[in-house]
C-alpha cells in the first residue's frame, strides 16, 4: 500500500467513524425521563419513580399506586433534538385518582424531562399550555400546579429559568362539574438559548381525600420553543416593497 493510499484510507476510515459517534450520541440524546413522587411518603423504590428510555410510564391496563394516588397513564413525548420554528417536550394522557383514605400525604408530583435538544438557539419564544379535566366531579380544596422549565446547563429536571411562571388551579367551593376542561397558559415569554439544553415540565396535584368518592382527573403539559425571527430578515422583507411599488407605478404609467 503507497503513502497516498495509507493516507486515503486511514481518512475514510475517521469519517466512517465519526458518522457512528454522531449516530450513538443522537440516539442517546433521544431519551426522555419521567419521574412521579408524592410528598410526606418515605422514599422507596417506588417513590419516586423514575423511568427514563420510554415514553410511556403506563399504560390503563397496568396502574402503578403511589401512596394515596393510582396512575392510570402517563406518555411523555418530544421532538428532540428540535428544529429552529419548533420544539417541544409535552407530558399528555395523565389520568389519575386518588381514594378516600386520609393519609395526611402532600401533592402526587409527575415531571418530563430531556436533555440535549440543540434548536432553537438565541432569542427564542417560550410558552407552555396545560388542561385540566376531572371525570368525575371536582371537590373545593383539589389544587393543580403546573411549571415548565428551560435550563441552558442542559441539566436533567433543572428549574432554571420558568416558561410563564407556576400556573394554579383551585376548584371553587361545591367544586366543578365532570367533565369541564379547563385550560392555562405560561408565557409567551423570550428567552435567550444556548446548546445544548434541556426543557423540564411538571404538574402537582393536591386532591382532597375523605369525601367518599374516588377523585379522578386527567391533565396534560406541553412546553415549546421557537426562535425569534432577526431583525435584519424582517428588514430585508420590507425592503422590497418600495421597488415593488416604482414598478408597479412605471407599469401603469406605460399602459
Amino acid at each position: 500500500m503507497t503513502f497516498r493510499h495509507a493516507v486515503r484510507w486511514l481518512g475514510t476510515a475517521l469519517l466512517v467513524g465519526g458518522f457512528t459517534l454522531a449516530a450513538v450520541d443522537q440516539a442517546q440524546a433521544q431519551v426522555l425521563t419521567l419521574r412521579i413522587s408524592e410528598a410526606g411518603f418515605p422514599a422507596s423504590p417506588t417513590n419516586p419513580l423514575v423511568i427514563s428510555g420510554s415514553q410511556t410510564f403506563a399504560q390503563s391496563a397496568a396502574p402503578i399506586t403511589i401512596g394515596d394516588y393510582t396512575i392510570q397513564s402517563v406518555v411523555g413525548t418530544s421532538n428532540n433534538p428540535g428544529s429552529a420554528s419548533n420544539t417541544v417536550l409535552a407530558m399528555n394522557q395523565i389520568s389519575i385518582s386518588r381514594g378516600t383514605t386520609t393519609t395526611g400525604a402532600g401533592p402526587l408530583i409527575i415531571e418530563a424531562s430531556e436533555t440535549n435538544f440543540t434548536q432553537p438557539t438565541g432569542p427564542s419564544t417560550a410558552s407552555a399550555a396545560y388542561t385540566i379535566n376531572f371525570t368525575t366531579r371536582s371537590t373545593a380544596g383539589d389544587v393543580i400546579t403546573f411549571n415548565s422549565w428551560e435550563n441552558n446547563n442542559n441539566t436533567l429536571f433543572a428549574q432554571q429559568t420558568t416558561v410563564g411562571g407556576a400556573q394554579t388551579f383551585t376548584a371553587p367551593p361545591g367544586g366543578n362539574p365532570a367533565n369541564t376542561p379547563f385550560a392555562l397558559q405560561g408565557g409567551p415569554v423570550v428567552l435567550n438559548v444556548t446548546s445544548p439544553f434541556s426543557l423540564t415540565t411538571l404538574v402537582s396535584l393536591n386532591l382532597a381525600v375523605g369525601t367518599g368518592v374516588v377523585l379522578d382527573v386527567q391533565t396534560s403539559n406541553s412546553v415549546s420553543l421557537s426562535a425569534v425571527p432577526e431583525p435584519g430578515s424582517v428588514v430585508m422583507a420590507f425592503s422590497g416593497l418600495p421597488v415593488l411599488g416604482l414598478l408597479w407605478a412605471r407599469r401603469r404609467r406605460k399602459s
